[in-house]
C-alpha cells in the first residue's frame, strides 16, 4: 500500500505521485523492509568470554581420598617388606649363631676329656718335673711351660685309650731354675679347662 509521507493520505497502487499534493509516495512498510534488510546483511560480531569449568566441592574430597588410599597401600608394602627383612636377618642370625657353635664345637672336639693330672718336681735334676694324666678319650692334651727366659708348648696326641694303663707320664726338663708354671688345657664337659701348676 502507498501513502503520501506530507498529506499522510493513502494512495492507489498502480499512482505514482500524490494526487494532493503531487509528492512523491512510499510504500507503507518499505522503509522498515528496507532497513531490515540492511540490518541483515551487516556483519554480526560476538565475543566469547572463556568461562573456567566448575569443579564440584566433591572432587577435592575424592582427590584426598585417593591420595590417603595410596598412601596407606605404601605403608603396608613398606611395613610388608620390614617384616621379610626382619625374619631374614632372624634367619641369617640363626645361621651365623648355629655356625659359630659349630665351629666352637669342633674345636673343642679337637682336645681330649682328662680325669687327672698330677704334677712331681723332679729330685734328679732341678727345673725339671714329672707330668702323669689320664685321658679319657681320644684327643689332644696341650701343655704350655712359661719362664723368665722362654715359652714352650707341649701337645700330647691321644690316639686310643684302651690298655692296661691308660695313664701316661714324662718328664718335663728346662732351666734349672724353679721359676716357671705349666698350664695344662683338656676338655672338660662341654669346654676347655685350663689347670695351672707352679713348684
Amino acid at each position: 500500500m502507498k501513502y503520501c509521507p506530507k498529506c499522510k493520505q493513502r494512495a492507489q497502487q498502480e499512482e505514482t505521485v500524490c494526487a494532493r499534493c503531487g509528492g512523491e509516495l512510499r510504500v507503507l512498510g518499505g522503509g522498515d523492509s528496507a532497513s531490515a534488510k540492511t540490518a541483515t546483511t551487516e556483519p554480526k560480531t560476538s565475543k566469547t568470554t572463556a568461562v573456567p569449568p566448575a569443579f564440584p566441592a566433591s572432587s577435592n574430597d575424592e582427590q584426598l581420598r585417593l591420595q590417603l588410599a595410596g598412601a596407606q597401600h605404601q605403608a603396608q608394602k613398606s611395613a610388608s617388606r620390614a617384616k621379610i627383612l626382619a625374619i631374614v636377618a632372624g634367619i641369617l642370625t640363626l645361621m651365623l649363631i648355629a655356625y659359630l657353635l659349630m665351629l666352637r664345637n669342633s674345636f673343642i672336639n679337637e682336645f681330649a676329656a682328662v680325669e687327672s693330672v698330677q704334677f712331681e718336681p723332679s729330685a734328679d735334676k732341678a727345673g725339671s718335673v714329672k707330668i702323669t694324666f689320664r685321658p679319657k678319650s681320644s684327643g689332644k692334651v696341650e701343655f704350655i711351660r712359661e719362664s723368665a727366659e722362654r715359652q714352650e708348648t707341649l701337645i700330647e696326641h691321644i690316639e686310643s685309650t684302651t690298655g692296661d694303663d691308660p695313664e701316661r707320664t714324662f718328664v718335663w726338663s728346662g732351666s734349672e731354675s724353679n721359676d716357671y708354671t705349666v698350664h695344662v688345657r683338656y676338655r672338660r664337659g662341654w669346654g676347655l679347662k685350663n689347670e695351672e701348676w707352679k713348684p
